[in-house]
C-alpha cells in the first residue's frame, strides 16, 4: 500500500519500517480488503513503512490453529524477504482488531516460542 520513496537512482528505497495488519472479523468473516478504507489512511501517515495486511483461512472450514500458523508463516515470511515488498523490516509492528488483535497477539507468543524475532511494537 506504500509507494516507496526515490533514492535518486531510479530505484525505490526500502522503507525501513513494516506494519503487519491481522483483519478483524470474528475468525468468520472479513478480509484485508474489506479494511482497505483505513489501510490507505494509514500508508498515507506512514510513508516510511510498508503495511502488509494478513488474510487468513477462516472458520468454520478452517478450525483452529490453521489461522494462527498462517500468521506466523506470514509473519517469518516478511522477516526473510522484506526487500520482495519494499522494506528492510528494521522496525516492525503489529495491529489488529477483533479477531485480527487475538491472532496478534498471540503471534507474539509463537515468535517466541519458535525463536522468531518479535515484533517491535
Amino acid at each position: 500500500m506504500r509507494e516507496p520513496g526515490s533514492s535518486g537512482r531510479g530505484v525505490a528505497a526500502p522503507a525501513p519500517a513494516l506494519v503487519l495488519h491481522v483483519h478483524g472479523g470474528g475468525f468468520i468473516s472479513q478480509s484485508s480488503l474489506s479494511h482497505a478504507v483505513y489501510l490507505r489512511e494509514w500508508a498515507a501517515m506512514l510513508p516510511d513503512a510498508v503495511i502488509l495486511s494478513v488474510d487468513y483461512s477462516l472458520a468454520p472450514e478452517a478450525q483452529y490453529p490453521v489461522a494462527l500458523l498462517e500468521v506466523v508463516h506470514a509473519y517469518g515470511w516478511a522477516l526473510e524477504h522484506g526487500a520482495a515488498i519494499g522494506t528492510t523490516a528494521a522496525s516492525v509492528v503489529e495491529a489488529g482488531d477483533s479477531a485480527g488483535g487475538n491472532l496478534a497477539m498471540a503471534l507474539c507468543l509463537k515468535a517466541r516460542e519458535l525463536g522468531l524475532r518479535p515484533p517491535d511494537g
